[in-house]
């Protein structure tokens, strides 16, 4: 293959983010509503005067004020000197209002995060580990739903005592339900993303993929969950002042409202609870307003495609192991001898689909390796069986071994040292594949610190050289994924799986929805990455005759069986089976194989 030269700029080009087409983020979409906009500016206010409460409140809200003749200041009604009227005991109701506040929001939000942190990390773990631990759980979550609120904060702070820590104990512990639930759901959806699959195949831990790669992605629904709980917090901590359950001698909207009742003169001194009660509708208002609207942008946001959902099966579905050959492992770099696939259903209803029938190949350093067939045909499935990135209800059998080294029958630990320095994976649709909260540089550093004993600056030089390899400006990777086009994202999937210098690359798809210009240039960075590292490298891909310009063998699938497979010069120029005739006259192009023949 004449070689291309690789341009960094044209359509390398990082598209602006403020360009044309981009939609706006939720904070911008929600912020186009008006009740949101009032809802931030009440909450903002209310934050600065819990704030700022001892410096503008008009009077010591513990002081027995008097009047001009200096009589107590019992009762009186809103008037000009008490904006609120005042208590039973001469206090200005406006300056308890003030100073209340404070301790009305600290312990709501303390509370608040509390129970944040509690059904974020529940639902996290939950989601991500599944089985067994997903069950104990969410059935510790149904128990809690069971436990009543006010029965049970009763009870203990009755137990235990009047205090702001037990009080910010019992909200918390109580109200972290609806969250772990919110967050279980959508991790089961994220860790079926592209970009997932890609860290668990860069040899990432499970609580780094967890921690790293998933959680970031579902922080923002976890902060409008909180800023709903806020509200929910406050209303809490005010049903139990109110009950009388705060501390002695505590300031808060609640207290001020138990004062009143207590003293019998509600109906009397109508101000005393009214206010209070206003100050709490109107902070309930502007926090549902906020956290609902943002939650609406969220809801409404264009996601990316997501794969189908591989929830864990209700009863365990073993794998088979892989059968061996007689003898000794082959001396192949990469063997792979009769790999079957069968996904087993996951109801009684359904039926085994079987996805790969029946395929074998072996593949050396520096040999390139087609496999191509159209949508369905199993390619993609085969590939993944190698890498063992298949979800846990498929079935494999046959033998697959890389350096001597059964990867069916290696340990989990193993396995992962492996992946990315040793067997790297460029995965199908590249917006997918890179983390959309994260840079391209950081995901690169990443990739390498968990492979190598580098220092920060190390892995960056590393990653600038890897970009600058595959016609990217190492300065644009400070960029975020979807400010890069599409033959950039493919570009740095690339350059992330060659910079650990792999013995064996696996290209899934990698020139799918890109100009014919720009699948030449992928084509010609896995070239280079071949010859220059000596590194095996398998295309899949549908394009026969994309494929056929680079590889030296070639494996046509239809529907999980292999229809042709041989030297890429006798499978082009003398195709013998109908498909294979009908994927290249459907291909662009001519074909121009000239490669010695590697059995595959």
């Amino acid at each position: 293959m004449t070689k291309k030269p690789i341009e960094p700029a044209g359509q390398g080009e990082p598209t602006s983010p403020n360009t044309a087409g981009r939609p706006p983020g939720p904070i911008r979409r929600a912020l186009r509503e008006n009740n949101v906009r009032v809802g931030l500016i009440i909450f903002s206010l209310i934050v600065l005067v819990a704030i700022f409460a001892p410096m503008i409140a008009p009077y010591d809200p513990q002081e027995r004020l008097r009047t001009a003749d200096g009589e107590l200041a019992r009762l009186l009604p809103p008037q000009r000197d008490y904006w609120m009227g005042t208590t039973n005991f001469g206090r200005d109701i406006l300056s308890q209002l003030i100073v209340g506040t404070r301790r009305t929001l600290t312990v709501g939000a303390i509370a608040a995060f509390m129970a944040v942190f509690i059904g974020t990390n529940v639902g996290l773990i939950a989601g991500f580990r599944g089985g067994r631990i997903d069950n104990l759980l969410m059935r510790t979550t149904d128990a809690a739903y069971a436990l009543p609120f006010l029965p049970f904060a009763i009870v203990l702070v009755g137990i235990v005592g009047r205090t702001d820590l037990i009080l910010i104990a019992v909200i918390g512990l109580l109200f972290w339900r609806t969250t772990a639930r919110v967050i279980r759901s959508q991790v089961l959806t994220t860790k079926e993303r592209t970009f997932v699959k890609a860290a668990i195949a860069g040899g990432a831990s499970p609580r780094r993929v967890l921690y790293a790669h998933i959680a970031p992605n579902v922080v923002a629904l976890a902060l409008v969950y909180g800023m709903l709980l806020i509200a929910e917090a406050v209303m809490a901590e005010a049903s139990l002042s109110f009950l009388g359950f705060a501390p002695p001698d505590s300031l808060s909207w609640g207290t001020i409202m138990f004062d009143a009742f207590t003293s019998q003169r509600m109906r009397q001194a109508w101000w005393w609870p009214m206010f209070p009660g206003l100050a709490l509708m109107v902070f309930m208002y502007s926090v549902y307003s906020v956290g609902q609207g943002v939650q609406r942008a969220l809801r409404h946001m264009d996601t990316p495609n997501i794969g189908p959902s591989t929830r864990r099966v209700r009863r365990a579905l073993k794998r088979s192991v892989s059968v061996p050959v007689a003898g000794d492992p082959p001396d192949a770099l990469v063997a792979v001898e009769n790999l079957a696939v069968t996904y087993q259903p996951r109801t009684p209803e359904e039926q085994p689909v079987p996805a790969v029938k029946d395929i074998s190949f072996r593949l050396d350093a520096g040999q390139m390796l087609g496999i191509v067939g159209e949508s369905g045909s199993g390619k993609t499935t085969a590939v993944r069986a190698l890498l063992r990135l298949l979800p846990p209800t498929a079935e494999v059998s046959g033998g697959m071994w890389f350096e001597g080294r059964d990867l069916y029958r290696i340990g989990d630990s193993e396995l992962r040292a492996l992946r990315w320095e040793h067997l790297a994976f460029v995965p199908q649709s590249a917006m997918n594949s890179l983390n959309p909260v994260q840079r391209v540089e950081n995901q690169i550093i990443e990739a390498i610190r968990v492979h190598r004993d580098v220092t920060r600056a190390q892995a960056k030089e590393m990653c600038a050289t890897a970009l600058q390899q595959v016609g990217i400006n190492p300065a644009r990777g400070r960029l975020y994924p979807h400010q890069y086009s599409g033959g950039m994202r493919q570009r740095a999937l690339i350059a992330m799986a060659k910079v650990l210098e792999p013995t064996l690359l696996v290209a899934d798809e990698p020139t799918t929805g890109l100009d014919v210009v720009v699948q030449d240039q992928i084509m010609a960075d896995l070239e280079r990455v071949r010859e220059e590292l000596g590194t095996a490298i398998i295309i899949v891909s549908h394009d026969l005759a994309l494929v056929s310009e680079t590889c030296s063998s070639l494996i046509v699938m239809r529907d999980g069986d292999v229809v042709e497979a041989g030297p890429t010069d006798r499978v082009v120029s003398d195709p013998r089976d109908p498909y294979t005739r009908m994927l290249l006259s459907s291909s662009h192009g001519a074909p121009a194989a000239t490669h010695g023949s590697t059995g595959a």
